[in-house]
């Protein structure tokens, strides 16, 4: 075979004349990697280092746990666990250390199942990942922090987390009909059942039983890196069967079956469609400033307000712990603290 070459200038003489060298090969590509090389070797390229993949950041925080975080506060070991089966690890599985920006922490901060904890709660979970990145910049495995203005995304909590009025769920519930098909079934299945947002997306027809009006949450739609994906709950507590409020559109999934997504049908809505239905829902009608976890905020104020004890409430909403259910227990005995308060202010005028 015939050797091809290439003539590479490499430097100029002082007289202002090119110097060149020859760059050989069988074949462009070996011709064009020797010439790489050779203006490497005088100085006229930057070399070319292959660029190394990093750790993944799952492992990276898992490794970083286990050898330094565990043994610094032992006394948080259940709690951090947690936080990473349930929280960190499912939203940063196949990124890698070295790709995390600024825009995926607020991505992260930014949803629903995070913007729903306590201020208290996701300062813990700004605090972890700082803590972190801040061992990988001392490590030299990053340059920078991108957790760094996790503060500016904590949660607002004075009025984000009330359950609508009674007379506001009932003029949303007048307004339904005003809706898409597939927007009134969003609605629907947030204001009828209380599931989160991630169960709503994921349900399908099969786990809706018609005749005991009842819907079995087997699994959770997230998004991820602008992928959709299907998993499990987070806990056990959260695989649970609930009954499903009167009033809930049937007729809209009458000829669905069983294997589609009540929500998209043959596949589950993409994030973007969904962002475009609350859009359009919010355009229509008043929804008195909910937003998909106010409803299942609401769910479960009602359902306590009705009389359920905080055991089976807890089992419906699927909350992790009881306490989170009397958070809102908490929430509605000082309401009628209040309420109370204005009924007695006159007691002491009124004769015995």
């Amino acid at each position: 075979m015939k050797q091809l070459k290439e003539r590479v200038q490499i430097g100029i003489t002082d007289n202002g004349k090119p110097i060149y060298k020859w760059a050989t090969g069988y074949h462009r590509q070996e011709v064009l990697l020797n010439a790489a090389r050779i203006l490497s070797e005088y100085g006229r390229i930057e070399p070319y280092e292959p660029h190394k993949e990093g750790p993944l950041f799952n492992d990276y925080m898992r490794d970083w746990y286990e050898s330094i975080r565990a043994k610094q506060a032992p006394d948080r070991i259940d709690e951090e666990k947690g936080r990473l089966k349930n929280y960190i690890f499912p939203f940063f599985e196949g990124m890698r250390l070295e790709e995390i920006k600024p825009r995926d922490i607020d991505r992260y901060f930014l949803q629903d199942e995070i913007q729903a904890l306590s201020t208290s709660t996701v300062d813990k979970h700004g605090q972890f990942l700082n803590m972190m990145f801040r061992f990988a910049i001392r490590n030299e495995d990053v340059d920078k922090n991108p957790v760094a203005d996790y503060q500016q995304l904590l949660p607002k909590r004075v009025k984000n987390r009330d359950a609508l009025e009674q007379a506001d769920v009932a003029d949303i519930i007048s307004h339904l009909s005003e809706l898409r098909d597939e927007d009134n079934l969003l609605l629907s299945l947030l204001l009828f059942t209380g599931m989160r947002r991630g169960e709503a997306l994921g349900l399908q027809v099969k786990h809706i039983d018609t005749l005991q009006r009842t819907v079995s949450i087997r699994q959770s739609l997230r998004y991820l890196s602008g992928k959709t994906l299907l998993k499990p709950p987070k806990t056990m507590s959260s695989i649970r069967t609930i009954p499903i409020l009167n009033g809930f559109p049937y007729e809209l999934i009458s000829d669905r079956k069983p294997d589609d997504f009540v929500l998209g049908g043959a596949s589950p809505w993409t994030e973007r469609r969904f962002v475009c239905s609350w859009q359009r829902i919010e355009k229509t009608i008043n929804l008195h400033g909910a937003t998909p976890h106010i409803f299942r905020h609401t769910y479960t104020t009602f359902a306590i307000a009705s009389g359920e004890d905080l055991k089976t409430v807890q089992g419906l909403m699927g909350h992790a712990t009881a306490s989170i259910t009397m958070d809102v227990y908490a929430h509605i005995q000082q309401n009628k603290m209040l309420k109370a308060s204005e009924r007695l202010k006159d007691m002491y005028s009124h004769p015995l």
